[in-house]
C-alpha cells in the first residue's frame, strides 16, 4: 500500500516539478533545483489539508492557512513579476 501511495505522490510531485521549472525558465519564480522545491511544497500542501480537515472550524481555518500560503508562495516570485 506505502508503495502505491508514493507511485500517485510521485505523478505529482513531477508534475509540480515541471510546473515550477517552467516558471523558473520564464523568470516568474527564482529556483536552482525545482524538483527539491516541488517536494518541499508538497509536503507545504499536504501539511496544510491535514490542519484544515481537522480543524474546528474549516473555513476560518482555511482562511487563514491561505493566507500563509499566499505569503510564501509570494516570496517566491522574482523581483520583476
Amino acid at each position: 500500500m506505502w508503495e502505491r501511495a508514493r507511485q500517485v505522490e510521485r505523478r505529482y510531485l513531477d508534475l509540480l516539478g515541471d510546473m515550477l521549472a517552467n516558471a523558473a525558465a520564464e523568470g516568474i519564480i527564482g529556483t536552482a533545483r525545482p524538483d527539491i522545491l516541488a517536494q518541499l511544497l508538497f509536503g507545504l500542501f499536504a501539511e496544510s489539508a491535514s490542519m484544515i480537515a481537522s480543524a474546528p472550524d474549516p473555513a476560518v481555518e482555511r482562511r487563514d492557512v491561505g493566507q500563509e500560503l499566499d505569503t510564501i508562495l509570494a516570496g517566491l516570485r522574482t523581483a520583476n513579476r
